[in-house]
């Protein structure tokens, strides 16, 4: 079965793992690669218009550019860029560009191993499913 429409999944809901690893090359860099999974329930009526679902993995590198406001707070840029691979039902032929880009708020001193981080992103992983995402983090 197959979506259909390419429109049938803007605005689809969807749950989101992610995380995230790698070094704070300085007060004001990070550099990390990232892999994730997005379940996206509601995704599009079938022919006997039940809902169904579908699942894509995410794969991407992650670049924080970070400018300190104080000893213990900064405000950073955030950058992702991979790929989105569809793995579940509806998405499963989905294969396209990973994107995500926003800026953030972090706590804790950058050479601590105890920090909290707080952001929000446009995401884009292919035609027509954009979102707008929340992030936390921790550090530790």
């Amino acid at each position: 079965m197959g979506v259909g429409s390419i429109t049938d999944v803007l605005n689809t809901d969807r749950i989101a793992f992610e995380t995230v690893h790698g070094v704070r090359i300085s007060p004001y860099a990070f550099i990390g690669l990232g892999a994730g999974f997005d379940y996206f329930y509601d995704l599009a009526a079938d022919a006997a218009g039940q809902s169904s679902n579908g699942g894509a993995v995410t794969a991407f590198a992650n670049a924080k550019g970070y400018y300190p406001i104080s000893g213990g707070a900064s405000v950073y840029l955030s950058l992702d860029l991979g790929g989105t691979f569809g793995v579940m039902n509806l998405m499963k032929d989905r294969n396209d560009m990973y994107a995500s880009v926003g800026p953030g708020f972090s706590l804790g001193r950058a050479g601590s191993r105890q920090r909290f981080d707080i952001g929000v992103r446009y995401q884009y992983m292919g035609e027509n499913t954009g979102a707008v995402l929340f992030r936390v983090g921790f550090e530790f």
